[in-house]
């Protein structure tokens, strides 16, 4: 009786022990799922707390990033604006060079407008011409002046006096363009067709009366000024 006590107890405190042991098991298993769930969780703060940083890094890099880009567009813009300005100089350079190489040209009567000139005036009847021109433009007046001689003289035959010399202008300005005057209204026929003539090859004249640097009747006077810049 006493033996089956004892084993009886001994059961008991062997069921105890296991229960023991089985809730420090059971204790352990929940503290170790706590620590899962803890870490769990900081791994999970320390994702997003990473995520926001990035994020807002990239943004800081992007919002630079287009700051950049808008600078770098503004001085695109500036440099097209200022290229623009360098263009419009040099073009305006460019017209100023080209008026003044027009300027300092001599008078074109190439073969092109020489052979039109001698067409307008083929059946012209031949008179009388005296060929002057200004002492302001020297050369280049006499070389024009010396090209019409030998066009009026040579080619077409009309009566052109033989001295071909400089005139002053009498007055405040020197003449510009070509003037034709006539001594009588004899002469107003070839003065006309000589004026045409010029029209035709591109030469505006102007149509005088009178003239008081005639050397003989029946003239018509040819007084070559300075050459207009568009000529």
């Amino acid at each position: 009786m006493r033996r089956l006590v004892r084993d009886l107890d001994a059961w008991n405190e062997i069921g105890l022990f296991a229960l023991a042991v089985a809730t420090l098991a059971a204790a352990l298993v929940y503290w170790s799922q706590r620590q899962v769930i803890a870490l769990q969780k900081q791994e999970a703060s320390d994702k997003a707390e990473a995520f926001e940083k990035y994020k807002k890094e990239s943004d800081l890099r992007m919002t630079v990033a287009n700051e950049g880009i808008a600078l770098a567009n503004a001085r695109a813009e500036e440099a097209k604006a200022e290229s623009a300005q360098a263009n419009e100089r040099a073009a305006q350079a460019q017209l100023e060079l080209e008026k003044l190489k027009a300027a300092q040209a001599p008078w074109d009567f190439s073969g092109e407008k020489r052979a039109i000139f001698v067409k307008s005036l083929r059946s012209q009847p031949r008179g009388k011409i005296l060929i002057m021109y200004t002492s302001a433009d020297g050369t280049r007046a006499s070389d024009f002046a010396d090209a019409l001689n030998r066009v009026l003289k040579t080619e077409l035959g009309f009566d052109v006096w033989g001295y071909i010399g400089p005139f002053t202008s009498a007055g405040p300005s020197p003449l510009v363009g070509i003037e034709l005057s006539m001594t009588d209204d004899s002469s107003r026929s070839l003065r006309d067709a000589l004026g045409a003539a010029f029209q035709n090859i591109g030469i505006d004249t102007r149509l005088a009366k009178g003239s008081g640097t005639a050397s003989e009747a029946n003239q018509v006077v040819i007084a070559i000024g300075i050459k207009p810049s568009k000529r």
